[in-house]
Parts: C-alpha cells; sequence; structure tokens
C-alpha cells in the first residue's frame, strides 16, 4: 500500500469524474437503451473506475465497479432495457463509492478500505430471455473484453494538458493582481500628475524656462519611454485579469448533469412520469456563481416535479400527455447569465395567491386591485407567506421561494415569474456572469460617484426641467408618472438643490421602474467587486465597492434593496424641483434714448419683457393700461420727472406696492437721499449699470425670479 498511498488523492479527484459521468450515461440509457455510443462509454468509464481502484489498493470499488460493468454488459448488451430497480441499484453503488472517495479525500484512508460492498443482486428482475440464451456479442462487448488486460492505474496518462488548481488559489492569485492593478493605477496619475506640472503642461516649469538644455531634453525623453512601460504593464495586467477570469469559469453542465439524478429519483417517489430536458449546458459561469445557484435551482426543480407536474389521471383528464416535461435551459445575454426553470404542469393561481395574501394580511384590498399578475406571484417570495401547517398548492411553491429570492439577491440577480393557470409555470434567474467582476455604468453628482448594475439599466435619459416643472416634479415614461431621485439624497447628502442634476436613469427592476438623476455619466465598465468589510455591512443600498482608476473607492448600487425602499425615497429623496424663473413686467422711463436701449436690452436677456416711456406723463398713462411688476425711472426728465413720478406712484392705492428703481446720471449723496425720500426701493448710478448689478437688485427684489 506504501508505494500507491500517494496516489490516492490523484485518483480521488479523477474517481469522482468517473462516477459523475458514469451515473449520467447511466440516466441516459435508461431512457435510451439503443444509443450503442453511449453503452461504449460507460462501459470504458466501469472499466476505469475498476482498473484505477484496484491499481491504489481499493478493492472494494473495484470489485464492485466489475459487477456494474458486468451488469450493464448483461442487459444492454443485449438491447434490454434498464429496469428501474436495476438503475436505482447502480446508483446506490455510485453513492457509496462517492462515500469511499470522500473519506480518501479526507485522508481517512483506513476506513475507506475497511467498506465493504456486497456484489448487485439483480436476478429476480433480470430478463428471462436474457438468462436463458448466451450474451450477444457486439462490437462494444468485444472491445471491452479485449480491455481486460489494459495498463495499471497511471495518474499523469488522463489529460496531460489539465491542472487541477484548487480554487482559492486562484482566488488569491487574482487578490494579488487586483492590488498590483490599482497601484498601477495611482502610478499612471502620478506620472500624469508629474508630465502636467513639470514637464509638458502648458503651466509646466518647463514650459517657463527661456531653453531647454540637452539633459533636459533628454530626460524628457526617458520620461516618455518610461511612462510607455507603464502603460503596457497595464495591458498586460488587464489581459491577466481576462484570463485569471476564464480559469475560474465553468460549464452549467457540471450543475445540470447532477439534476438528471434529482428529478429520476424524486419522479419516481412520487409515481410521476417526469423527463428533464436541458439546454445550454455549455453555458460558462463563475465557479462561485455556479456554487451560489445551486441551491435556488434544486428548489425550483423540486418544486416543478413535486407540485408543478400533475399525477397521471390529472395530466390526462386535461388533455396533457402522461409524462410531464421540466425544462431548464441557460444562455448569455451582454455580461448577464440567463437560467430558466419550466413545467408544463399545472400552474399557478393567480386569484387564490391574492385570496390568501389579503387573509394573511400581505396586501390592502387597494393594492390588491391594482397589483398585475406577476406582482401577485412575486409575493410567494414573501417570508412567511405560506402556511406550515399544510402543503397545498399556494405553500408548496412558496416554500423554498423566499429563499430562492434571497440567493438570487445575493448573487446580484433578478427572479422573474410567469404562469398560467392549467398550462405552465416558468421561473426565469437574471445572473451576472461572475461574482468577483460586474458590468455596470460609473455615475457622478457632486462629491458622490457610484456605479449601478448594467443588468438594471433600462435607460440613460436627459432631464427635461420644463418637463419637471410642467408635471409638478414628476416626469412621464409611457403611462407611467414616475418621481426622479437624487443620488446626492440617497447617500445622505443634502447639499444638492436639484441644479446639477443633467441625466436621469432608469433602472428596471421586477417590471418596476425607478429614476435617479445624476449628475453626469462617465462610462461603462468591468468593475472587479469587493466586498464589504464588517464596519460598513449598514451602508444604504450599498453592495460592494470597486476601485476607481485613481485608486478611490466606488461603491456600487444594490438594486434589490434600491427597490425595496424606492417608496421611502420618493418622498425623502426627491429630485427638489427647479425653482420657477418668474418673468417681469418691467417699465422703463427715460428720456434719453440710449439708456433707455441699454436696460432694455439687459433685462431682455435676462428674460424679461419690457415696455418704454419718454417720461414720467407717458409713464402713468401706460401705468393705467398694464399691470406692471416693476417701475426703472430716470431722475431728471421733462413735464413729470422721477421724483414727481415715484411720489404719484406711491400715492395711488393701486400702485403703492410696486417696486421702484431709480436710475440717475447723478451720484450724490443728496440725489440718493431725495430719490429714497420720494419712495424707491432702490438706487442705482447710469456710470455702473451692467447685467449683473441689475441683476442682483432683481433678486433683492424678486427672491422668486
Amino acid at each position: 500500500m506504501s508505494s500507491t498511498s500517494k496516489y490516492l488523492n490523484i485518483f480521488a479527484d479523477e474517481g469522482r469524474d468517473l462516477v459523475d459521468k458514469l451515473g449520467q450515461r447511466v440516466l441516459t440509457l435508461e431512457e435510451r437503451p439503443e444509443e450503442k455510443a453511449v453503452l461504449e462509454s460507460a462501459l470504458r468509464l466501469a472499466h476505469t473506475l475498476k482498473g484505477s481502484s484496484k491499481m491504489v489498493g481499493l478493492d472494494n470499488i473495484s470489485h464492485i465497479s466489475h459487477n456494474v460493468e458486468n451488469l450493464l454488459k448483461d442487459y444492454l448488451g443485449n438491447n434490454q432495457k434498464l429496469p428501474d430497480d436495476v438503475v436505482s441499484e447502480i446508483f446506490k453503488i455510485l453513492d457509496k463509492i462517492s462515500e469511499i472517495l470522500t473519506l480518501v479525500h479526507n485522508g481517512d484512508i483506513a476506513s475507506a478500505i475497511a467498506i465493504r460492498m456486497e456484489p448487485l443482486q439483480v436476478a429476480t428482475t433480470r430478463p428471462p430471455e436474457v438468462e436463458r440464451r448466451k450474451p450477444v456479442v457486439t462490437p462494444v462487448t468485444r472491445a471491452l473484453d479485449e480491455q481486460q488486460d489494459a495498463p495499471p492505474f497511471n495518474p499523469l496518462r488522463e489529460k496531460v494538458d489539465t491542472l487541477r488548481v484548487k480554487s482559492r488559489k486562484v482566488d488569491k492569485l487574482q487578490d494579488v493582481l487586483e492590488d498590483l492593478t490599482v497601484n498601477n493605477w495611482k502610478a499612471l496619475a502620478g506620472l500624469e500628475s508629474i508630465r502636467t506640472k513639470y514637464l509638458f503642461g502648458p503651466d509646466s516649469m518647463l514650459g517657463k524656462m527661456e531653453g531647454l538644455s540637452a539633459d533636459m531634453l533628454y530626460f524628457g525623453k526617458e520620461f516618455n519611454e518610461f511612462s510607455e512601460d507603464i502603460h503596457k504593464i497595464g495591458s498586460m495586467l488587464n489581459e491577466l485579469q481576462l484570463s485569471i477570469m476564464e480559469l475560474r469559469m465553468v460549464p452549467l453542465s457540471m450543475l445540470f448533469e447532477e439534476y438528471r439524478r434529482m428529478v429520476r429519483d424524486l419522479s419516481k417517489e412520487l409515481g410521476k412520469e417526469v423527463v428533464l430536458v436541458m439546454e445550454g449546458e455549455d453555458t460558462e459561469v463563475d465557479r462561485g456563481l455556479l456554487e451560489g445557484v445551486q441551491g435556488p435551482l434544486t428548489h425550483l426543480l423540486r418544486n416543478a416535479v413535486d407540485h408543478g407536474i400533475e399525477d397521471d389521471d390529472s395530466r390526462v383528464a386535461g388533455g396533457k400527455p402522461v409524462r410531464g416535461t421540466v425544462t431548464v435551459r441557460a444562455y448569455q445575454k451582454p455580461g448577464t447569465v440567463v437560467i430558466e426553470v419550466e413545467d408544463d404542469g399545472k400552474g399557478l393561481d393567480v386569484e387564490r395567491i391574492k385570496r390568501v395574501a389579503l387573509q394573511k394580511g400581505f396586501i390592502s384590498k387597494k393594492e390588491a386591485r391594482t397589483l398585475d399578475d406577476e406582482q401577485v406571484l412575486h409575493l410567494l417570495c414573501r417570508p412567511g407567506f405560506t402556511s406550515r401547517d399544510k402543503a397545498d398548492e399556494v405553500s408548496g411553491r412558496g416554500i423554498g421561494l423566499d429563499a430562492v429570492k434571497v440567493r438570487v439577491d445575493r448573487m446580484r440577480g433578478s427572479l422573474s415569474i410567469h404562469s398560467e393557470k392549467g398550462k405552465y409555470s416558468h421561473f426565469r434567474l437574471f445572473l451576472p456572469q461572475s461574482l468577483t467582476t460586474l458590468r455596470a455604468l460609473t455615475v457622478t453628482s457632486g462629491k458622490v460617484t457610484a456605479a449601478f448594475p448594467t443588468l438594471f439599466v433600462e435607460r440613460c435619459l436627459r432631464l427635461d426641467q420644463r418637463e419637471l416643472l410642467e408635471n409638478d416634479g414628476y416626469l412621464i415614461y409611457g403611462d407611467e408618472k414616475l418621481t426622479p431621485v437624487s443620488l446626492e439624497r440617497v447617500f445622505g447628502l443634502d447639499s444638492d438643490d436639484g441644479s446639477r442634476a443633467k441625466h436621469l436613469l432608469l433602472i428596471s427592476f421586477r417590471k418596476k421602474h425607478m429614476l435617479i438623476a445624476v449628475e453626469r455619466i462617465e462610462r461603462e465598465q468591468e468593475l472587479v467587486v469587493k466586498s464589504l468589510g464588517p464596519h460598513l455591512q449598514i451602508a444604504s443600498c450599498v453592495l460592494g465597492v470597486s476601485l476607481s482608476s485613481e485608486g478611490r473607492p466606488v461603491p456600487i448600487i444594490d438594486i434589490p434593496e434600491l427597490h425595496e425602499r424606492w417608496s421611502g425615497f420618493e418622498v425623502s429623496c426627491v429630485l427638489p424641483a427647479p425653482r420657477q424663473k418668474r418673468s417681469l413686467l418691467v417699465l422703463i422711463v427715460d428720456d434719453a434714448l440710449t439708456s433707455r436701449h441699454v436696460e432694455t436690452v439687459i433685462l431682455e436677456e435676462l428674460g424679461h419683457e419690457v415696455k418704454e416711456a419718454g417720461d414720467g406723463a407717458e409713464a402713468l398713462e401706460l401705468l393705467e393700461k398694464y399691470s406692471f411688476d416693476l417701475v426703472m425711472t430716470d431722475m431728471e426728465m421733462p413735464r413729470i420727472d422721477g421724483i414727481e413720478l415715484v411720489r404719484r406712484i406711491r400715492g395711488d392705492a393701486r400702485l403703492n406696492e410696486m417696486p421702484i428703481v431709480m436710475i440717475s446720471a447723478q451720484r450724490s449723496e443728496e440725489a440718493r437721499g431725495r430719490g429714497y425720500e420720494a419712495g424707491v426701493n432702490a438706487y442705482l448710478t447710469k456710470d455702473r449699470l451692467n447685467s449683473l448689478i441689475l441683476r442682483r437688485t432683481l433678486r433683492q427684489l424678486f427672491p422668486d425670479v
């Protein structure tokens, strides 16, 4: 044993692959015994398992593998279908072999060797015609018989181009790479700062020197070459990052094949005929995602067989084939993996779910009238929705769905549910391709920079302030009235007055639209996701952080949490509506044509309407016809001058509250005093009149302008 013990761990890994593949072939042969290529593969796997285990001293596995090999020859070599009980016994053997391999992997060699297994006894179930005649020699069985003297187990013979690496080693390598990438970004930022400040910027030190020495020119050349080298290192790090990501990617077939056995065993246990159809098994995902999605898919598939597919009599009565079909399919969208589970069973009763939700107080009668079918179906994902005492049609579907939702949310994905009573149920999981990286849209608003997963960003819109005013703070999208929410206010910053917001992100989650107002949309990119430390777990709507090219942390928005808290954000974090700029009707009174023209141009540029009068008498006539907001008058004019005009306005009950600004060439304190004594609100001199001063004066008189 000592000469072979060093190979036991290698065989434990190889043995697991052999057992998994052999189980897959047996399931296929149970349904399609005529497929000779599958039979040949199954026999080779059993034969390899027998020979390899013998070589490393695991005689118990070797003997029982030989038993399975002969059994497959006896039945399938003669085109006989494997009976259900024989298939079940074979799987019991494979489970026992897996148990032995686990002991080997854990280093408990003595316990692994001590396990004894009795040969499979199936004489009572073997078809009589097989027992009475000699086995038919086929090309398949002949080929296997010729392999009885095959070479002994050699750990290097299997796929020499394949290297087994523990996932934690790949994770550690990725962590080191991320640190290198951040340091590379910092180096690039530092080089750019040196280039701008000291070398080649418009205000650089070298740019201010009269002449450059040969040494300085040489230094500039060397600096450029060094900068190019740093950029090349960055490109190489990007390529290395992609390579490490590829190392973590595995096909979904590794998971899907396990479900064939589960569906078979469960359907036999329930007395149902169910076939599992798998599509898109070659779709690749991050290994961490594969482990995370296993639980949710197990829940969905078990529910499909147990509660979705009807019994035989019900299916026949409903005009369906006796054999039910459960389909699991996977496919990719940009940056996203979609996994669907569908069954052609009895579907979900929306009205019944709604009644249960009302009875249990999950929704009000008003909500029950407004919820669409998918929103009703999502009530099944509420914790505690179903009855613990009775697993009926509703509670059966609800058991585990809350756990499915929690798992999917943790993986930064979403779940959609569709069903038609009596026909089908369809569950769709939208998941990122990787748990370590994320395709996201980076945005900035004030001091806040954040990233939104691209999976949930439906559109980017330009914020129309006029539309926001016309609709009392709402924006219309399709037939919906949406409330824009300030990104800064979501992060607890109250400095945003709404003026900086220029863009809107339309976020879609479970058929609900949410509007986030931001100042700038930066770029879409692949981000490396870092989990939050324990001290940051309470951060609002943040699932993790990434790092900007400058090495600054960028929070990644948790869309499911944002969705759950949205009704509160629409009240507490609403984007302030821009202040409406009121247009004034202004009367300019001045006998000087040039002065009137200058003042009119300034006011019209500010968006106000202007009427002109040549003196006080003409101004009084216009004041009878129009309702002015403001009078701007000169002091010295023919007929009625500015002082008299002001006194008459202040003496008129209809006009006495109207603001008046006197604009005069008189700069003395005496003239200023006469104006204020008559009743003006502001006194300006013509030599200092400009747009800025006039705007400031208007703002003091009219805060809403």
